[in-house]
């Protein structure tokens, strides 16, 4: 039994050894600040050393001494890539530099102490500098070309600093150039580039291939199950037979990815020329499911609950033709039953109604409203043309009519026929609906009324995002909304198309509609001017979670325009934020600054999906 037993025993000794040998080791980087911020964010990305410093040590004083040569050539890297040829980078590891004789057993005899200091210096030595940035044709070794580059454009010059993002920012705009000139096979197959250290320059030399000019061939379309292939067809922006372009096939693909029935549109171009020298085109397209049910919450306290559920059809009639049937409910909690805000809306899209990108939308809608501003019960009937002027710019106009009774505790229920025709136009260049982290969006909408009452409705809402890291950790937010109305007095104005402000998605901190006129029994009035403003700062702590301190403030005037004969109230909290695919849940906690008497204490609020 020993016999059989001993080589295992001695085995296992030898492994115990090898283990301790390679226990791990605790140890702590130490990183030099240079001046320019992208280069001190490339040397830490360059860093094993300081990425997995509290996740991962490494095994043994030889695994450390590893990564720090390493990080060293990763460092060197990084430094040639701004333009540094001739920096260095010493690293010692507790206090020895990485040639100390036996370095390995004097870490090793060190370890199980206080954590080791890995320590970098960086010497940047000169900056490198442009010397020559020439772009020969393939064919002549000139810089003659039968095509035409914009050179400004390619963002390189002479006495740039000697840059490797900058020379392969570019080589990727010379071909973009190149293949929006109808050449869809476009290359730089050669790039020379030669560091002169006597002259401490960077010498570059693009050599182009344009390959054969190309228009647009047959266009193939693959996917579709329920949706019309004429109606595709006739989305497209590009015909067989017109010049090929980049630009023309982001497009194609765009103008139906904007489509609610489908899920997801590639468009492929072929690897050759057909033999009539035209571009092969295939589009990819898969189809959502046509039917979809959603719903949603949110509570305030001093709103209550609410809820709203709906069921739609993206392709009614096989021409993807969006159908959307609304129910919704608000003031739960804050109501008797009977007394709870209602809404039921039909809503039909018609995309390229009578032209391309041009959309039919209709809707008609049943409300009771009854805030503790007015009591409102109402049918809204809406038929209006949206058509995009830019890609990002759409303009709407439409008619309206609606026949409300309105009443509040001044006034007794009054009976209105009103007719609008609202107008707007909307700007959006933000990067996502729900979760906006940079870009701009702007509605700014003019609705003249005229019937029972004739007064015009303006309204400018706009917010504003800045991711500061370009990582989405954290983005600076505002907002404003401005908006007056003209050609009645104020208590001539229906109480539902004035003005208010308070509560959740205006002035958190406060009441809903609390800020503004008020009436003698103490309720809101409302006005016929708004000025509102909100700051806050959206801050990632983790893919999930997120912290967001705001502060928002205005008010509403009895004038036409804003006079500013009343201060602005102001409210400010914290919010507490987890992304989801539905878009991010809201929780917000608020209280006025300049709190008057009335006011409540705090104001909590959830919703989810929710944005300014």
């Amino acid at each position: 039994m020993r016999r059989r037993f001993g080589p295992v025993v001695a085995l296992a000794c030898g492994l115990a050894a090898i283990g301790a040998l390679a226990a791990p080791v605790p140890y702590r980087t130490e990183l030099p600040e240079v001046e320019d911020g992208r280069l001190q964010e490339a040397l830490e990305a360059a860093s094993n050393l300081l990425q997995l410093q509290d996740a991962e040590e490494p095994p043994g004083a030889a695994g450390l001494l590893r990564r720090a040569e390493d990080d060293r050539e990763r460092m060197l890297a990084a430094l040639r890539s701004f333009g540094y040829y001739a920096a260095d980078v010493r690293v010692t590891i507790a206090g020895m530099a990485l040639d100390t004789d036996n370095l390995v057993e004097r870490l090793e005899a060190a370890a199980g102490q206080d954590p080791i200091a890995v320590q970098f210096e960086v010497e940047l030595g000169p900056l490198y500098t442009i010397g020559k940035f020439e772009v020969l044709d393939s064919a002549s070794g000139q810089e003659e070309m039968a095509l035409i580059l914009d050179r400004e454009a390619l963002g390189i010059a002479i006495g740039d600093p000697a840059s490797a993002a900058a020379v392969l920012d570019a080589q990727t705009e010379v071909i973009r150039q190149m293949r929006s000139q109808g050449h869809p096979f476009a290359a730089v197959p050669d790039r020379r580039v030669v560091v002169d250290h006597a002259t401490q320059q960077m010498e570059v030399t693009l050599t182009t291939a344009p390959g054969p000019y190309a228009v647009f061939g047959d266009i193939e379309v693959e996917g579709l199950e329920e949706v019309d292939e004429e109606f595709v067809r006739n989305r497209f922006p590009v015909t067989p037979g017109e010049p090929y372009s980049p630009e023309a096939v982001r497009e194609l693909r765009d103008s139906l990815a904007s489509l609610e029935a489908f899920a997801g549109v590639q468009v492929e171009t072929g690897d050759e020329l057909d033999a009539d020298g035209r571009l092969p085109v295939t589009v990819h397209i898969s189809e959502r499911p046509p039917r979809v049910i959603g719903f949603g919450a949110d509570y305030a306290t001093s709103e209550g609950f609410g809820a709203r559920v709906y069921w739609g059809h993206r392709n009614l009639f096989g021409r993807a033709e969006s159908l959307r049937i609304q129910a919704e409910a608000g003031r739960i909690a804050e109501n008797d039953l009977a007394d709870i805000d209602f809404g039921l809306s039909v809503q039909l899209r018609v995309p390229d109604f009578l032209e391309r990108q041009q959309t039919l939308r209709t809707e008609l809608a049943i409300q009771r409203e009854n805030p503790d501003a007015f009591r409102r019960q109402a049918v809204e009937a809406t038929i209006a043309i949206d058509r995009p002027l830019t890609e990002d710019l759409v303009l709407s106009v439409g008619i309206s009519g609606e026949l409300s009774e309105v009443e509040d505790e001044a006034t007794e229920a009054e009976r209105l026929f009103l007719m609008s025709l609202p107008v707007s136009l909307k700007l959006d260049t933000t990067d996502d609906l729900l979760d906006p982290t940079e870009g701009v969006r702007a509605t700014l909408s003019m609705e003249p009324f005229s019937v029972d009452r004739t007064f015009l409705r303006t309204e400018l809402a706009a917010s504003t995002y800045y991711d500061v890291f370009d990582d989405g950790d954290l983005v600076l937010a505002a907002r404003t909304r401005l908006g007056s109305i003209v050609g009645e007095e104020l208590l001539d104005v229906p109480n539902d198309k004035r003005f208010f402000a308070g509560g959740g998605g205006s002035i958190r901190g406060f009441a809903f509609q609390a800020v503004g006129p008020r009436t003698a029994a103490d309720d809101p009035l409302g006005g016929r001017s708004v000025l509102e403003l909100g700051f806050e700062a959206r801050i990632r702590i983790t893919e999930e979670i997120g912290i967001v301190p705001f502060i928002e403030g205005g008010t509403v005037y009895e004038e036409a325009f804003p006079s500013f004969s009343e201060p602005l109230r102001f409210g400010a909290g914290l919010g507490l934020r987890y992304y989801t695919d539905f878009g991010p849940l809201r929780l917000d906690v608020a209280v006025p600054i300049n709190k008057q008497e009335g006011d409540d204490g705090f104001q909590f609020y959830v919703s989810i999906g929710q944005a300014f």
